[in-house]
């Protein structure tokens, strides 16, 4: 199920204003479907059942709405354009935006990469606990690529 999350956006997929607040943050999200994204998509029903407050911060893509909700989840996608480092820049300080705002008690990042550390930033900003899913093994993993960082 999918809506606009805008001002006076309506539908009944939202969840008690007395929630818990988790923040997902993931590099793509539905429409989008790879493993990370289909882990995503069945843990944010169970968590939406169970009365948690699901927030999805990903990157934006063309033909996609900027927000939305889906099964239950409020979804941002943050537009990131240029460069590499200014990508990546462009979508921890949106993020971050989003994240001081909504104050979550856990950050929830798949990747080790921008998501990691988007949450580990907003975890300063809020108090949050950070969980992060390693995606990947071997030479295309998590661990491999952050091994070719400068930083990594």
């Amino acid at each position: 199920m999918t809506h606009d999350v805008g001002p006076g956006s309506g539908g009944s997929a939202r969840p008690r204003d007395d929630a818990v607040e988790v923040v997902a943050l993931i590099q793509r999200y539905l429409p989008t479907v790879g493993g990370a994204e289909r882990q995503l998509a069945s843990l944010v029903p169970l968590l939406v059942e169970e009365g948690i407050r699901v927030t999805v911060i990903t990157r934006w893509e063309p033909g996609l709405l900027r927000s939305e909700w889906i099964d239950g989840a409020a979804v941002f996608r943050i537009p990131t354009r240029g460069p590499k480092v200014v990508r990546s820049l462009s979508f921890t300080f949106g993020a971050l935006r989003i994240i001081r705002r909504l104050r979550p008690k856990v950050i929830h990042a798949y990747d080790m990469l921008s998501p990691t550390t988007t949450a580990i930033l907003g975890a300063q900003l809020c108090s949050a606990d950070v969980v992060v899913k390693v995606l990947r093994s071997g030479p295309v993993g998590d661990v491999a690529r952050l091994s070719t960082k400068p930083l990594g």
